[in-house]
């Protein structure tokens, strides 16, 4: 039936189901709208040379943790200077670009989770050796090794022993290279731990 040119059609009511879900114990949050999620700002990737961390960002985003750990070698050796393959001397970690060491060490920790970076680290390295200034005794540079997991049953592990995921110690990551120096890499990766910028 057509009246003042609007149809009329009759309504039916949609027969409600009972549930035997109480809706008063449901403990979920609640479903955000698209409007209401809101998505964490994207780090700023600040360098004083110009250093481009998106490839560091990317693989630690994808929980790449081995590709991640290499390339923050290779942007360290960038920031002092050197080449693939080369090691960064002592004076070069004292005076290691701050902002470029921030860097790396945010991105590490916020794509972790908090259980790797190098503050990691350095909180562990003052839990076990009591010193900021990074001078470490051999019995303080075991027991970080010990509580990072870098020893096993009392021996240095190797490189290809290194945990490269989420199952690793907290602190086990970035190694950088530090194990293939043996047991010498603790004044020098001292060094790095002592930074105040950490």
């Amino acid at each position: 039936m057509w009246k003042l040119g609007i149809a009329q059609t009759q309504i039916v009511p949609i027969p409600t189901f009972k549930s035997s879900f109480d809706e008063s114990q449901n403990d979920r949050a609640p479903d955000l709208r698209p409007s209401e999620i809101v998505e964490p700002p994207q780090m700023d990737l600040l360098s004083d040379l110009a250093i481009d961390y998106t490839r560091l960002r990317e693989l630690l985003a994808a929980r790449n943790w081995f590709d991640a750990d290499n390339e923050t070698y290779l942007v360290m050796l960038k920031v002092v200077g050197r080449e693939n393959g080369d090691w960064i001397r002592d004076k070069e970690l004292l005076n290691f670009k701050s902002t470029d060491l921030r860097t790396i060490d945010s991105l590490w920790v916020k794509y972790s989770n908090g259980r790797f970076g190098f503050s990691v680290q350095k909180k562990i390295s003052l839990e076990v050796s009591g010193v900021p200034d990074g001078k470490w005794s051999e019995q303080a540079w075991e027991k970080f090794g010990d509580r990072v997991g870098w020893r096993m049953n009392g021996s240095w592990i190797s490189h290809n022993q290194i945990t490269f995921d989420t199952r690793a110690p907290v602190g086990h990551l970035p190694v950088c290279g530090v194990l293939a120096l043996g047991f010498l890499s603790h004044c020098h990766f001292g060094i790095l731990l002592s930074r105040p910028d950490l």
